[in-house]
């Protein structure tokens, strides 16, 4: 099945990756050295989550494959009906949806 074309699992599917996006808002900052590109800085996120910067995306990006691999193995349930999606497509729809 087409996840594109699920109403239901799309509503889900952005509230999901909404609460992740908002999870990792970054809200503070702290300058930690420099390298040849700059200065590094280190930066805490809203669920307590703290890297540098520049991993936030890497970790992010890391729960919407936990996401995929979740609904890939075992489905997305509505209605006491498990629905079943085309993988690559999943996939692809997860990792750019709100990007």
């Amino acid at each position: 099945m087409d996840p594109n074309n699920h109403s239901y699992f799309m509503k889900y599917l952005k509230n999901r990756i909404k609460r992740i996006n908002k999870e990792y808002e970054i809200i503070e900052c702290e300058a930690d050295g420099c390298d040849s590109e700059g200065e590094l800085y280190w930066a805490f996120c809203k669920n307590g989550y703290s890297s540098r910067s520049y991993d936030i995306p890497y970790e992010i990006q890391k729960r919407r494959l936990d996401i995929y691999d979740n609904i890939s193995k075992n489905g997305f349930k509505y209605n006491e009906t498990t629905y079943y999606y085309d993988h690559d497509k999943l996939k692809t729809l997860i990792l750019t949806l709100f990007k």
